[in-house]
């Protein structure tokens, strides 16, 4: 494996696995009432209306921003596999996910939106990772190192 991908998947690894629990274990119950809360303490710090932000909003974001480094990390840790079949992947996955949130897991419910709004992180995700370059070595050390 080579070393500059070996550090995406490592991380890409632990987010999946803490991830995985998150969206297939047990909701708890007050996570998104104290995630609003927050969410609003801060729109209120930076002189919004905080009030104005509800459980779903929260929710919504919290969905496209799972996704965001996964996406992230699935270009970085495989360069040459095309972006395309990793969106294609990230869409299959979220419909697993939310058909075993409704159809398997008690207390949870899958929806549509939630497969569109995880798509559209891990495609935020793609896109962030392909504008990021690695660092390129200087003309004189490839010559050296050529040599």
């Amino acid at each position: 494996m080579h070393p500059a991908t070996r550090a995406p998947r490592l991380v890409l690894a632990g987010l999946l696995a803490a991830a995985g629990f998150l969206v297939l274990g047990p909701l708890p119950v007050d996570l998104f009432t104290e995630t609003v809360r927050a969410t609003r303490n801060v729109a209120d710090a930076l002189g919004f209306d905080g009030s104005s932000i509800h459980k779903l909003d929260v929710e919504k974001a919290c969905n496209v921003l799972i996704a965001v480094p996964i996406g992230f990390l699935l270009a970085r840790g495989w360069p040459a596999v095309d972006p395309r079949r990793w969106l294609a992947a990230a869409l299959a996955v979220s419909i697993a996910v939310e058909l075993a949130q409704t159809f398997v897991l008690s207390g949870r419910y899958g929806t549509v939106l939630d497969v569109v709004l995880n798509t559209t992180g891990a495609a935020v995700g793609l896109l962030l990772a392909s504008g990021v370059r690695r660092p390129q070595r200087s003309s004189a050390v490839k010559a050296k190192s050529s040599s």
